[in-house]
């Protein structure tokens, strides 16, 4: 059996920082790639903090009254304000325009999000 060389662990170690490199190189950059931009018009009917580890709000929407189908967004905990300000165009049931994003592998590399993010939003009068 032949001994393992400082040699060979150090050509193993790069072999594997390369991989990892290459990985990451190839990953992030598509994290911010935006798949489908938009924006959807009706009421928000829910908006709730959720998640252990990789919190978020998640924002309901229903385009119809009549309609028994929400549908579901998703806004990054850190942005509180935004949160806010949806929960009030709720409980004054205004009608609102939602302005949304969905990045190309978004539950990747932010798990918390599995949902088209909301980056705005405004009251339609």
């Amino acid at each position: 059996m032949d001994d393992i060389t400082l040699g060979d662990l150090l050509i193993t170690f790069v072999l594997f920082l390369g991989a990892v490199l290459l990985i990451v190189l190839f990953f992030i950059p598509l994290s911010f790639v935006v798949n489908e931009e938009g924006y959807q018009v009706g009421r928000i009917t829910g908006v709730s903090k959720r998640g252990i580890i990789a919190k978020k709000y998640q924002v309901f929407l229903k385009t119809d009254r009549e309609s028994s189908n929400d549908y579901q967004y998703c806004i990054e905990a850190k942005d509180n304000e935004l949160a806010d300000k949806l929960k009030i165009a709720m409980k004054n049931e205004q009608k609102v325009a939602l302005y949304s994003y969905d990045k190309f592998i978004t539950g990747i590399i932010n798990p918390a999000c599995e949902y088209d993010e909301i980056y705005k939003f405004e009251v339609i009068k």
